[in-house]
């Protein structure tokens, strides 16, 4: 993958919030690479408003020359909790059997944040690993520890990790969570370190800020693609999140509200459509990506709180869009538990029976018969658990966004 990929014809493609990207190799690949592109809190609404008044040209391309519509997720519980839809995302099941049920265990004063020592069934890194299957994990919820897979991962504490470290406590609080597979493989902590990232412990206040947070996480998948090829990628960013909890109010004001000068929202949805050019930049003819969020946004009725929410079954709808040389161009609707079994199948790795989703064969192009599911349930590999640093710097730095987003006390 790169500048030395090139690329001719139209192929049609797939988009979702699935986002993996392969390298140019010497050939063909077996299977169609897949990436998996993953924006927490993306509204189907905002995106299609903005598709009709054609100010998302990238996001036109992959609507033209792919699938694209919407992801219910209400199935996961109400209100929607990013943790516990993004583990069903990664692993075709509910929150009851994969058992990341939020942000912070709540038993017997338990405040710790969820693990991926506390994920129940195998992720799909861990089931294309099985399949000798090289991937990517950017970022995603709930994935430190880092676990040891055939690839990388850079786990969700890495960015809070690289705060500014005020005194030599701090420092040596960040270093002591890096040994704890804040990353995998380790040596990937010195390649990253060198990038000179940092992320803020609040919110972006300004769709720049947001564009740049965002940004950044790509930055750290470029850096780890360059030194780990991947047939499978999974990238996961927050900021749009982050911006409709503080700013909705910019895009639907209350009665009364003035109507403020710039609609936030709509301003990071178009800068978003830039970064999304740059992801296509990267991409080869043979990848498949799919661009997915987990639900959308809704006004807050009550003054007092921040004016975006995310509570009702009305805001639990993400986008879903499906881009590549097996999909077809038209129309998906998905639930939660079909997002796995179809990330699989374009991967070429056989969903397990009891996965109890679908694969979306109606935008998957005829051509190939689909893969016959596999009997035996793909079950967790055995690996060396490591208690995460509950009081330490970083889950702290996580606690203090959830305050500002309101989802922790």
């Amino acid at each position: 993958m790169g500048a030395s990929c090139r690329r001719s014809g139209a192929i049609p493609r797939i988009a979702l919030l699935v986002l993996v990207l392969g390298g140019c190799g010497t050939g063909p690949p077996a299977t169609p690479r897949v990436s998996v592109l993953g924006i927490d809190g993306f509204s189907p609404d905002v995106l299609m408003s903005l598709l009709a008044r054609q100010r998302l040209p990238n996001f036109a391309k992959l609507a033209r020359e792919g699938s694209i519509g919407t992801v219910g997720t209400a199935d996961t519980g109400l209100p929607s909790f990013s943790p516990r839809i993004w583990a069903s995302f990664a692993t075709g099941f509910l929150p009851e059997k994969h058992g990341i049920i939020g942000y912070m265990r709540r038993d017997d004063g338990d405040r710790s944040l969820f693990s991926s020592d506390d994920r129940l069934v195998p992720a799909l890194w861990e089931i294309a690993a099985l399949h000798r299957k090289r991937v990517g994990v950017v970022n995603w919820p709930t994935t430190y520890p880092a676990e040891p897979i055939d690839g990388f991962v850079i786990s969700e504490r890495y960015l809070p990790s690289t705060e500014e470290a005020p005194d030599q406590r701090t420092r040596e609080q960040v270093a002591k969570v890096s040994a704890e597979r804040l990353v995998h493989p380790p040596e990937l902590l010195a390649s990253l370190a060198a990038l000179g990232i940092t992320a803020a412990s609040t919110p972006p206040g300004t769709p720049a800020r947001a564009e740049h947070d965002d940004r950044e996480v790509l930055a750290l998948t470029w850096k780890a693609l360059a030194e780990h090829p991947v047939d499978l990628l999974f990238v996961y960013t927050r900021a749009m999140d982050s911006m409709q909890h503080l700013t909705w109010n910019t895009h639907e004001p209350l009665p009364g509200e003035p109507k403020p000068p710039t609609d936030t929202v709509e301003d990071l949805a178009e800068r978003w459509d830039g970064i999304l050019g740059d992801v296509l930049r990267h991409l080869t003819p043979d990848d498949h990506l799919i661009v997915l969020s987990d639900h959308g946004a809704e006004r807050s009725m009550q003054r007092d709180r921040l004016p975006g929410k995310h509570e009702s079954a009305a805001a639990a709808f993400g986008i879903l869009v499906l881009w590549g040389p097996r999909v077809r161009n038209g129309s998906v609707t998905a639930t939660t538990l079909d997002i796995a079994p179809t990330i699989l199948e374009l991967a070429g790795i056989p969903p397990s029976a009891e996965m109890p989703g679908r694969v979306l064969a109606n935008v998957i192009a005829p051509g190939a018969a689909p893969l016959v599911r596999r009997q035996e349930p793909y079950v967790r590999a055995e690996h060396e658990r490591v208690a995460p640093a509950a009081a330490g710097i970083v889950d702290e730095s996580i606690r203090k966004h959830l305050r500002a987003l309101g989802y922790a006390q």
